[in-house]
């Protein structure tokens, strides 16, 4: 499991409040981005004009520094996410928000969507539902089985459709935890969690990348991961 810096992008400029009033270890929003995901990676989450516009010189610049995600790019913008990935981009958030209910499987609906795109590069978001509803895990093993790789090689570059799937990984977006109560029991249930994705990340069936709320750092970062 890796985890994300997520770092909001509006009309080509970043929002970041330390590296505006000038107490930040250095004045250039970008420069704190870059340093942000040294950890692990950086998931720069675009607007809409940006993400039909593609990339400006700065934006190349910061791709070209960074393992950066991009996205999210609904499955119509195709040549979108080709130009970012062409740019430097090392992966890109696909989601299906707003799509109307699939008249096939999740799979080949993506693979409808992104033809001609690499599967390895491209990440679908799916946001999990609340950890303490029992259908939330079944829910999401099931989307996790339609779009991971038939069977894991240990080698998610390759392109061969034995390991690679639908897609080259998953963003889990995890729901806040609500009340004091949910918190004394949110490591329990995160815990379950991460156990039901070690089997698809053991056998290298797909990659798990998660963002997180400032609530579930601490504890994210504590653990090993898958």
């Amino acid at each position: 499991m890796v985890l994300l810096a997520k770092v909001r992008e509006s009309a080509g400029a970043l929002d970041m409040d330390a590296a505006a009033t000038g107490k930040a270890v250095c004045d250039s929003p970008w420069e704190v981005a870059r340093r942000l995901g040294l950890g692990g990676g950086v998931c720069l989450w675009l607007s809409e004009a940006s993400r039909g516009a593609g990339p400006n010189a700065e934006q190349k610049d910061f791709l070209r520094k960074t393992r950066c995600t991009v996205g999210p790019f609904a499955l119509e913008q195709a040549d979108a996410v080709r130009d970012w990935l062409n740019e430097g981009a090392h992966r890109a958030v696909i989601t299906l928000d707003g799509m109307a209910p699939l008249d096939v499987s999740l799979d080949a609906a993506i693979a409808r969507g992104t033809t001609g795109l690499p599967a390895e590069r491209l990440v679908l978001l799916l946001p999990v539902g609340p950890l303490g509803d029992p259908a939330t895990l079944a829910t999401l093993l099931q989307d996790l089985e339609q779009v991971a790789a038939r069977k894991g090689s240990g080698c998610l570059e390759c392109s061969a459709p034995e390991t690679v799937g639908a897609v080259g990984g998953v963003l889990l977006t995890l729901a806040p935890p609500s009340g004091a109560e949910a918190n004394a029991h949110e490591a329990e249930k995160e815990d379950t969690l991460v156990q039901a994705l070690a089997p698809f990340a053991r056998r290298a069936r797909t990659l798990h990348l998660i963002t997180l709320h400032l609530a579930h750092c601490a504890r994210a970062y504590a653990r090993r991961p898958v």
